[in-house]
């Protein structure tokens, strides 16, 4: 966990998992190997194999009377994610967030900086047989047109 403070604000991140992935997945043609040529980028960046390290995290942002999470990972007990390493997750976000400091109940805004489900993924949380809002006295903020566009998507009967 790591700590800025810029004025009065303080932004902390919480790591919900590092993820590896070969580049060229989101570069392409970029390969393992053109990676390794810049030897900076070791251990931080890349793996000792080339692949590029992924931090899944959300930022905490506390300014004066306010509390924000920034993107909300990937969440735990999620189900058909496209990415296999991200179905059926058993993280410790939620004791991580808690042993920042934070209380989940004292989150006033939520920001969704895009609806990837590496971003929204505590949005909720399963309590039972129920999903629930993860931080229930939040405002949840995002991009009306993206929004428009998952919704449209989510009423699309091809993928029912």
């Amino acid at each position: 966990m790591s700590s800025w403070r810029i004025g009065a604000v303080s932004i902390t991140r919480i790591i919900e998992k590092i993820d590896t992935f070969p580049p060229g997945l989101m570069l392409p043609g970029v390969t393992n190997e053109s990676v390794l040529a810049h030897d900076w980028l070791r251990p931080d960046y890349v793996t000792e194999d080339g692949r590029i390290n992924l931090a899944i995290q959300a930022l905490v942002v506390e300014a004066p009377g306010r509390l924000i999470v920034v993107d909300t990972c990937v969440g735990n007990e999620r189900e058909g994610r496209g990415n296999p390493g991200w179905n059926n997750l058993q993280t410790r976000f939620l004791q991580d967030f808690a042993a920042a400091g934070f209380d989940r109940l004292k989150v006033d805004t939520v920001f969704c900086t895009h609806l990837h489900a590496d971003h929204v993924g505590w949005n909720t949380m399963k309590v039972g047989d129920a999903w629930v809002p993860t931080f229930p006295n939040a405002r949840y903020l995002m991009n009306r047109k993206e929004f428009e566009h998952w919704a449209a998507m989510r009423e699309d009967p091809r993928l029912s």
